[in-house]
């Protein structure tokens, strides 16, 4: 359960956790907005972007944030935090809410819903500050507010206060609670990388930095010494599932020798495009790397994003997908032969779409289709990928800053703002939506 905790002796604002955070990183993808899910009658789909802008932008520029605004699904991700309107009643004066999916400290996914009623009748969307309509940016800011890991204000000035006031912006109080969850990064090496460097002492170390066999992470992205792999597969001419709704099928795992587990593919059938989530959970540590990401409609392996989660010897995990919609899982049956260090231990699903799986009982003795590209663990003998030195003497040109900002919603595209995650997910709704006081 996610605990409210009060933090800072001189301010009013309240945190979900001290360490709040999207996995280890400030938000990668940008914020997604349906913008088309507004009735027509809030007003042209240019005024609801700048207005739901407007509202995401109030927290840039405080702590290390750099939020973007995606108004596109075009894609293979869409926003790890997501805006629409939705034709539900909210019950009381509640005219917006934050839900999430979290846990211990660590927020992965987020979900805005901005209602269409309440138990006082319509609710009025606007696209100006108005004090006398709902306006589209101050709620933006409040609600996005609980994304980042905001409770409720006792400050009535703060934008994170219970009801909405009227205007726009964020206060002192609400700048206060974002430092503290987001402080400021420096590029104290000269690399042109902050906050995602890291190792800020060694301007070679950095994320696009060339991987040498060094016993190190070059290039920041969780894995050492990447540069010989090995792939592992399981449960091969698996047969399909019956169809599954809101499902994880993972396959639980004893590693015996430290490795890291790069990216996997699991067979899915899935009617229609879907929500995926990709997970390794650790179950001895009870911790997890789980990314998203939205998987055309299609019979056949489904690739995870890059994971660089290192496998510590003599822990049980698990590893699988979980799907937010229908799907057919392959399998085959038995739990299948052990494979570079893995001895796997057979299925387990659960009737949770992200998985958050919190024991080691298996469920049965089948073993998903799974195929796991791991780091070999001897890079000395691989192949220099780059055809140059592996020393890290000469690192790869690491582009943009990721840290800098935005000027303005975009039409889709990468964007800095805020998250991946690390911990085992459950629902996690955040207690909070935004209410309107009563007007006489």
């Amino acid at each position: 359960m996610i605990a409210l905790l009060a933090l800072g002796s001189a301010g009013a604002y309240e945190l979900y956790d001290d360490d709040w955070s999207w996995q280890s990183e400030p938000i990668v993808q940008p914020v997604w907005l349906d913008a088309a899910s507004f009735p027509a009658a809030t007003g042209t789909t240019a005024a609801i972007e700048q207005a739901a802008w407007d509202g995401l932008d109030a927290w840039n520029g405080v702590g290390n944030l750099a939020l973007a605004l995606d108004t596109t699904q075009s894609g293979p991700e869409a926003g790890t935090i997501r805006l629409h309107w939705d034709a539900d009643t909210a019950d009381g004066a509640v005219i917006a809410t934050a839900a999430g999916w979290g846990y211990g400290g660590t927020m992965i996914s987020c979900e805005v819903f901005y209602w269409s009623a309440n138990d006082w009748g319509a609710i009025d969307w606007a696209t100006i500050e108005d004090p006398w309509q709902t306006d589209i940016a101050e709620v933006t800011t409040h609600e996005v507010g609980h994304c980042l890991g905001f409770d409720h204000s006792t400050d009535w000035g703060a934008v994170m206060r219970p009801a909405a006031r009227g205007w726009r912006g964020i206060d002192t109080d609400d700048e206060d609670g974002l430092v503290a969850m987001y402080p400021p990064c420096t590029d104290a090496d000269g690399d042109g990388f902050a906050c995602d460097d890291c190792d800020d002492a060694d301007p070679t170390v950095r994320p696009g930095a060339v991987e040498a066999c060094n016993g190190q992470d070059d290039d920041c992205d969780g894995a050492v010494d990447e540069t010989a792999t090995t792939t592992a597969s399981f449960g091969s001419s698996a047969q399909l599932s019956a169809t599954r709704t809101a499902m994880s099928w993972l396959t639980l795992f004893d590693v015996d020798h430290d490795t890291a587990l790069l990216s996997f593919r699991q067979s899915l059938d899935l009617p229609a495009s879907e929500w995926v989530s990709f997970a390794v959970v650790d179950t001895t540590a009870d911790t997890a790397r789980v990314e998203v990401a939205i998987v055309p409609a299609g019979t056949g392996p489904v690739q995870s994003p890059f994971l660089g989660v290192p496998l510590v010897a003599g822990h049980r995990y698990a590893i699988g997908v979980g799907v937010a919609g229908e799907a057919r899982y392959g399998y085959a049956s038995g739990a299948g032969a052990p494979a570079d260090g893995l001895v796997p231990l057979g299925a387990r699903w659960e009737s949770y779409a992200p998985p958050r799986t919190t024991s080691d009982a298996v469920h049965g003795a089948h073993q998903p289709e799974l195929e796991l590209v791991l780091a070999d663990g001897d890079c000395s003998t691989a192949p220099d990928p780059t055809g140059g030195p592996t020393d890290g003497s000469t690192p790869t040109d690491g582009g943009t800053d990721p840290t800098g900002g935005s000027s303005g919603p975009s039409t889709g595209g990468d964007g800095c703002g805020g998250g991946c995650g690390s911990s085992a997910w459950w629902w996690a709704l955040l207690p909070l939506g935004l209410v309107r006081s009563r007007r006489r």
